[in-house]
C-alpha cells in the first residue's frame, strides 16, 4: 500500500537523521573583539557593513500539515557611521496564503554589542520592541529596532521561519544596499522535489558546491478505518538521497540607488527557487510550476475572486445602459465607463491581486483595492460589449517578474486592458488624475501578463512617454532689465504629475517648488490651464524679470535656463546594472531672443545633430540669426527605455554632450 496515495493518514511524529554536517561560519553571540577594530579598507565609504549572513533551509514532515521547510538565519552587521543607524531597523517578511496558513517566525533574538574600555558589552533586544504589521494581501513583516546603537556598534539577530509553502522556497540574497563581507546559504532538498534555481546578479560566487547524502525520515501515522476495519497505528521509513547545496560570496559591494532603477533587489546577486515537480516513490511525477500559459493563467481565471467574478455583472446592466446608450462609438463608451468607475470608487491604497468580495458588494461599498476596482472595470466594459481583460503586473518598487518561470508572489497589481479595433487601451481606475490609456509611472515596469483564453505579455510602456514642449522668449527692456516668458505644454504623463502637484500645492507654492532656485529672477505673472480637465494638456505661462543685468560691452545670455536637462544624471563612470526608464523621453525647447539695439552677435552655439546607434537617443539642435532675432530649437529624444550595462557608457556620454551643448551661451558685443 502506497503511503502517499492509498490511505488517509494523520501524522503523529516525524524524525530525521542526516550525518556529516559542515562547520557553520557564524554562531549567534560569538563576538570577537577583533571585529570592532577591523577597518574594512575595501569599503572606505560604507555607512555600515554586513560582517556575516548565514542561512540554511531543510525539509521536515510535521503533524497533519505534510511537508514543510525550516529556514534559519543569523545576521551580523557593523554600524560604521551615524548615517548607518537606519540599518539597525530590521524587518523580516513572511507569507500568508489565501487558505489562511501563515508562515511562523520563531526563535527571534537579537543584541547590540559595543566595545567599552576594551570589553564587549551586550544589550539584548527586548520582546516589547518587536511588532508585526501587514504589508499587502499576503505579506506581513516583523519589525524591530536595536537598542543602544552607536558608531562602531555590532548588531546581530537570528530567527527561524517554518513554512508550508514548499512550492516557493526562501530566496537568498548575497548582496545588499550596504557592503557584505561574507554571505553563505545552504539548502538540503529531499529527492522527491525538483526545484528550478534562478540565479541573478553581477558578482561572482566564491563557493558553489553540490553534494548528495542519504537522509532518513521516520513517520508515525494513523489510518482511519475502512469498511468496518479498526484504526491502525503505523510507522514508515522514507529514505531520500537528498541534494545538498552550498553557495557563498565574499566582499560584495553595496547596490546603491541610481537614476532610472526599479528596485535595488532586481540587481542583487541572489538565488531563487521554485518547485517544478514532485515525484514520490513508485508514483508518476506531479507537475507543480507549469507555465504562464497553463497553470499560472488558470489559477487566476478559475478563481472565484478573479476570473469567475467577471461574468457576474447582472447588477450593472441598468447602470451601464444609462451610461452608454446614447454613445455610439466603442472608444467613447470605454472612456465613459472608465470615468464612471473612477468617480464612483475610492482606492483604499491596497495592492492586491484578487478581489475582496463579489463585484456587486464592491460597487455598493464604493471603496476597494487595486484588484477590486480594476476587475470591476473589466467586468463593466465586457458587459457594455467592449472586449476587456485583466492584466497582472509588478510595480517598479516591487521588482520584475521572471519572463519564463511564473511565480504569483512576484506580482502585486492589476490593471484593465480594453481592445478596440485591434488596439489595446490600458486603464487604471484607481488613479483619478489620469486620462484613459495613461498608466501611472509606478506600474511602467516593462511587461504585464494579460489573462484571457489567449494569455500573453503586453508592453506597459507602449502608450505613453515623458513629453514636453517649452517655448522661451527673452528680451532686454528699455529700462535695461532682462525679461523672459516661458510657455510650457506637457504630454499626458507629465500633465498628470504637474496637475496633481499644482492642485495639491496651490499656484504660489507650485511656482516656488519649480522655479525657486532661480535666485536672480523674479516672477511677475503666471497662468495655468488644464488643471481641471485631465484630458487637456497641462500648460503654464510664467513671466520673469532679472533686474541685475548690466548693459556692459559684452553680454552673456543663457538660452537653456528653463530646460530640465541641466546636469548629467548619470554621474558614475561605470554601472553594473541596466538603465530602466519608465517611458521614452521627449523634450522640445524653442528659444527666441530680441537682439537689443547697439549690440551684435559675437558668438552663437553651432547647429548640431548627434545620437546613439540605432537612433536609441538623439539631439537635434539648430541656432540661427534672422534680422534682429536669435532662434534656437532643440529636441532631445530617448526612444528606448532599457539600456544594458554595456550600453551605459554610450548613454552617459550622450547626456554629457547634451549638457555641454546646453551650457553654451550666446555672446553679444556692443557695436
Amino acid at each position: 500500500m502506497n503511503l502517499f496515495r492509498s490511505c488517509f493518514f494523520i501524522i503523529l511524529f516525524c524524525s530525521i537523521h542526516v550525518a556529516n554536517a559542515q562547520k557553520v561560519p557564524i554562531k549567534f553571540g560569538k563576538i570577537d573583539e577583533s571585529e570592532f577594530v577591523n577597518s574594512h579598507e575595501q569599503f572606505p565609504d560604507a555607512e555600515a557593513i554586513v560582517l556575516a549572513d548565514f542561512g540554511t533551509t531543510e525539509f521536515v514532515y510535521a503533524n497533519d500539515k505534510g511537508w514543510q521547510y525550516r529556514f534559519d538565519r543569523v545576521v551580523r552587521i557593523k554600524i560604521l557611521s551615524k548615517e548607518g543607524y537606519d540599518h539597525a531597523n530590521i524587518s523580516i517578511p513572511f507569507y500568508e496564503g489565501s487558505g489562511g496558513s501563515k508562515e511562523k517566525v520563531a526563535g527571534l533574538k537579537g543584541a547590540t554589542y559595543n566595545l567599552v574600555d576594551g570589553k564587549v558589552e551586550k544589550e539584548k533586544l527586548k520582546n516589547d520592541a518587536i511588532f508585526e504589521e501587514q504589508l499587502s494581501e499576503n505579506w506581513y513583516q516583523q519589525k524591530f529596532t536595536f537598542p543602544n546603537v552607536k558608531e562602531g556598534s555590532i548588531i546581530e539577530y537570528e530567527y527561524s521561519i517554518l513554512s508550508d509553502y514548499i512550492y516557493n522556497l526562501q530566496s537568498w540574497s548575497f548582496q545588499s544596499t550596504i557592503p557584505v563581507k561574507y554571505s553563505e546559504y545552504r539548502l538540503r532538498i529531499p529527492e522527491y522535489f525538483y526545484y528550478q534555481q534562478v540565479y541573478q546578479g553581477f558578482e561572482p560566487l566564491t563557493i558553489r558546491e553540490t553534494d548528495s547524502r542519504e537522509e532518513t525520515f521516520t513517520i508515525k501515522y494513523t489510518t482511519l478505518p475502512q469498511r468496518g476495519g479498526a484504526v491502525e497505528h503505523r510507522e514508515a521509513t522514507l529514505k531520500s538521497n537528498s541534494k545538498i547545496y552550498r553557495w557563498a560570496a565574499e566582499n560584495l559591494p553595496a547596490i546603491k540607488r541610481e537614476p532610472y532603477m526599479t528596485t535595488a533587489s532586481d540587481y542583487f546577486t541572489k538565488i531563487e527557487f521554485q518547485l517544478v515537480s514532485i515525484r514520490y516513490p513508485n508514483e508518476p511525477a506531479e507537475v507543480v510550476m507549469g507555465s504562464y500559459e497553463d497553470k499560472f493563467t488558470k489559477s487566476f481565471l478559475e478563481s472565484d475572486r478573479f476570473g469567475k467574478l467577471l461574468s457576474r455583472t447582472g447588477f450593472a446592466e441598468e447602470i451601464i445602459a444609462g451610461l452608454t446608450d446614447s454613445i455610439p462609438g466603442e472608444y467613447d463608451k470605454m472612456v465613459q465607463i472608465y470615468e464612471h468607475v473612477k468617480s464612483k470608487m475610492e482606492w483604499n491604497d491596497q495592492y492586491r491581486l484578487f478581489a475582496s468580495s463579489n463585484l456587486k458588494s464592491i460597487y455598493k461599498d464604493q471603496k476597494g483595492s487595486v484588484a477590486d476596482i480594476n476587475l470591476l472595470l473589466v467586468a463593466m466594459l465586457n458587459e457594455a460589449g467592449i472586449t476587456a481583460h485583466p492584466v497582472v503586473l509588478s510595480t517598479r518598487s516591487n521588482g520584475k517578474p521572471h519572463p519564463v518561470y511564473p511565480n504569483m508572489s512576484k506580482f502585486n497589481y492589476v490593471i484593465a486592458a480594453a481592445i478596440i479595433d485591434n488596439e489595446y487601451y490600458l486603464l487604471d481606475a484607481t488613479q483619478k488624475g489620469l486620462p484613459a490609456n495613461t498608466l501611472p509611472e509606478k506600474v511602467l515596469n516593462g511587461s504585464g501578463w494579460l489573462l484571457s483564453q489567449n494569455p500573453h505579455w503586453i508592453n506597459l510602456n507602449a502608450n505613453t512617454n515623458f513629453s514636453s514642449t517649452n517655448m522661451v522668449s527673452m528680451n532686454i527692456s528699455e529700462e535695461g532689465s532682462l525679461q523672459a516668458v516661458l510657455q510650457s505644454r506637457k504630454g499626458s504623463l507629465l500633465s498628470a504629475k504637474a496637475r496633481a502637484k499644482y492642485l495639491q500645492e496651490t499656484g504660489q507654492k507650485y511656482l516656488k517648488e519649480n522655479y525657486g532656485n532661480m535666485t536672480d529672477w523674479q516672477i511677475t505673472s503666471s497662468e495655468f490651464d488644464g488643471d481641471e480637465d485631465i484630458y487637456d494638456s497641462f500648460t503654464e505661462k510664467v513671466e520673469f524679470v532679472n533686474e541685475e543685468v548690466e548693459l556692459a560691452d559684452i553680454l552673456y545670455i543663457d538660452p537653456f535656463l528653463f530646460s530640465s536637462i541641466n546636469e548629467n544624471v548619470f554621474k558614475n563612470e561605470t554601472r553594473r546594472f541596466p538603465v530602466d526608464l519608465p517611458a521614452p523621453i521627449q523634450e522640445q525647447y524653442i528659444f527666441t531672443f530680441d537682439i537689443p539695439e547697439g549690440y551684435t552677435v559675437a558668438e552663437l552655439p553651432q547647429s548640431q545633430v548627434f545620437g546613439l546607434p540605432n537612433n536609441d537617443a538623439s539631439l537635434r539642435f539648430s541656432a540661427s540669426v534672422l534680422g534682429s532675432k536669435i532662434n534656437i530649437a532643440s529636441t532631445v529624444l530617448i526612444r528606448k527605455t532599457f539600456f544594458s550595462p554595456e550600453e551605459y557608457a554610450s548613454l552617459r556620454k550622450f547626456y554629457e554632450l547634451v549638457v555641454a551643448k546646453y551650457d553654451e551661451q550666446i555672446v553679444l558685443k556692443k557695436i
